[in-house]
């Protein structure tokens, strides 16, 4: 691997993924960190030049007070992110957010990036791909508005990058969980919440609906290693554990590791049940492999930290 550049700037810094990797750049060290939030800097937040703005109104002043005279490396993971799957559509606020405030990031900018890391999403797949392992080459048809926003922002940068001769990798990042989450209705915070209130763990079907989750510090991984890997060409690429496992197991581990010994209240499936499964060749051969965190250990963290919170 090469040598991080000196400028990193990291969009949504305070949120979920974000913050996440804000630390594994610290912990990196060799380069100055721009933080780039709506909010205002956290006390956990020692090292990186923190940026306060909404890409609503981001303009190339507030990285002249921030000191940024260049960014070499943008890492974009700021967006309207859905969390639960009624938000997918809110239209409003995801066009401001994704589409505008994406064009005003690029716009302010101090100078062109060596290298944008774009976060998108592995909603911009059909859903019909869903029905074989789903490999970079998937049919893109976006079943909602967030998804159809994140593949809008793909071409985005990659008109951007064709015109300036910036390099990009746009990340289709898969089921990321972990500590952290707490502000999203999903599978796995929500049944985290249920058992520690000693509620009954809630399961939609059969159980039997495969996804594939990614722990968000290996997600956190991938983004330094997709920031420092050499680079010849621009990729996109699935960024996914690159193994499946039931809706039902991920419950039973949760109350497994969590202690509760109730019954699961199971109810008729909402929608028509979809399983994803990844193909994360392409991750590997541009990022390379490293261990990752098992299923088991990373609710055992993700329980503790809700825990904590308590």
């Amino acid at each position: 691997m090469t040598q991080l550049a000196d400028v990193v700037a990291v969009t949504g810094a305070s949120g979920f993924l974000g913050s996440h990797v804000l630390r594994r750049l610290d912990a990196h060290g060799g380069f100055r960190v721009i933080a780039v939030a709506r909010s205002a800097k956290p006390q956990s937040v020692d090292k990186a030049k923190w940026l306060q703005a909404s890409f609503t109104d981001i303009s190339p002043a507030h990285w002249a007070r921030a000191n940024a005279q260049r960014v070499d490396i943008l890492i974009h993971l700021g967006a309207f992110t859905p969390k639960s799957g009624a938000e997918r559509d809110r239209w409003s606020e995801i066009l401001l957010s994704n589409v505008t405030g994406l064009s005003r990031l690029l716009e302010s900018l101090p100078s062109t990036p060596q290298r944008i890391l774009f976060a998108s999403t592995l909603d911009v797949y059909s859903p019909q791909a869903f029905s074989r392992r789903i490999d970079e080459t998937a049919a893109t048809a976006p079943d909602g508005f967030y998804g159809a926003s994140k593949l809008f922002g793909e071409a985005v940068i990659k008109a951007y990058c064709k015109e300036s001769g910036a390099k990009y990798l746009c990340l289709r990042l898969g089921h990321i969980y972990g500590p952290g989450e707490d502000k999203y209705f999903k599978l796995i915070p929500e049944t985290i919440r249920r058992v520690l209130k000693g509620q009954s763990p809630r399961l939609y079907g059969d159980g039997s609906e495969q996804r594939d989750f990614l722990y968000v510090e290996d997600a956190a991984e991938a983004l330094l290693r997709a920031a420092t890997c050499e680079l010849s060409e621009s990729r996109t690429i699935n960024v996914a554990r690159g193994e499946s496992v039931s809706v039902g197991r991920v419950i039973e581990c949760i109350a497994r590791e969590s202690g509760y010994r109730g019954p699961v209240d199971v109810q008729p499936a909402v929608t028509q049940p979809i399983s994803t499964h990844f193909d994360t060749r392409l991750m590997e051969q541009v990022l390379g492999r490293w261990q990752k965190l098992s299923l088991e250990d990373g609710v055992r963290r993700e329980i503790a930290w809700f825990k904590e919170r308590e």
